[in-house]
């Protein structure tokens, strides 16, 4: 399937490029001196991780001031780089500048599930793009679909400790004043301190659910859209990176939020710049 196939399923908002500023995202604010990141659903590239990161690194060099980076999860499966993505990640995670709080996906939980039981969670997670991420490290299926633990017992034997210890030890959420990050945003109708494990990670965003709020404005990903959509109370930065060759992030300052996005497109005008 092409790129342009896949980005037809993709949540097109009718106001995607006139994200709304009223009262409500008069709160979507840091405390003085700090800055915010939050990065949208990665899945395995590479390259665009990479550009974004940079992009930050270089705001950050000119800011006087605290930097938070949350990765909003999803950083493995579908896009062919997920072994390489998270050795990204891990060294990010050991700078003191520009700290980074990584939080996790559905993706993530679902191969965590996937080396506990997997006979029970391994079909949803090929599905679902594991075989990308078994990819990335060497593993192959040749044939071996069915044989579940079979995989994750080359999977192990392929997969760094850091890689695992980092994968284990993401939170499900980041809170900061009037602000609430997690993957996929939270279920509607539920308060956000009894928002369920599944709720946090699979709930999925319709237009019709724009007039809801919560008690924080949410920061998420996971819903993927054409542009980052600010509606509701709430941000979504997925844009569908694998699929559109285009990674967001949103920047939240004292003064507000605006976006940020690598894209393919740039990264080949980066590399013809230098020829």
């Amino acid at each position: 399937m092409t790129a342009g196939h896949r980005l037809t399923r993709l949540w097109v908002h009718n106001k995607m490029n006139r994200p709304e500023r009223t009262s409500i995202f008069a709160r979507t604010r840091t405390a003085e001196g700090l800055r915010i990141y939050a990065i949208g659903d990665i899945h395995g590239m590479l390259e665009l991780a990479t550009k974004i990161f940079n992009k930050i690194d270089e705001e950050c060099a000119r800011f006087d001031g605290d930097v938070i980076i949350v990765g909003l999860g999803d950083y493995i499966d579908r896009g062919p780089n997920s072994k390489a993505v998270l050795e990204y990640l891990v060294q990010r995670s050991r700078m003191q500048k520009c700290r980074l709080v990584a939080l996790r996906g559905n993706h993530e939980d679902l191969l965590l599930r996937f080396l506990d039981e997997p006979e029970v969670f391994g079909q949803d997670w090929l599905q679902l793009g594991g075989e990308a991420t078994l990819a990335s490290y060497g593993v192959a299926l040749s044939g071996r679909r069915q044989k579940y633990a079979a995989l994750r017992k080359d999977l192990v034997s392929c997969l760094p400790v850091e890689h695992l210890a980092f994968l284990q030890s993401l939170p499900l959420t980041f809170e900061h004043l009037s602000l609430f990050f997690s993957h996929a945003g939270a279920r509607p109708g539920i308060a956000l301190f009894n928002q369920a494990e599944r709720d946090l990670l699979w709930t999925r965003w319709r237009e019709s659910d724009d007039a809801l709020l919560f008690e924080k404005i949410l920061i998420h990903g996971h819903t993927p859209v054409v542009e980052p959509v600010a509606a509701g109370g709430r941000i979504n930065v997925d844009t569908g990176a694998y699929a559109t060759g285009r990674l967001s992030a949103v920047r939240i300052s004292s003064d507000g939020y605006d976006f940020l996005t690598a894209t393919v497109q740039q990264m080949a005008s980066d590399r013809n710049s230098k020829q």
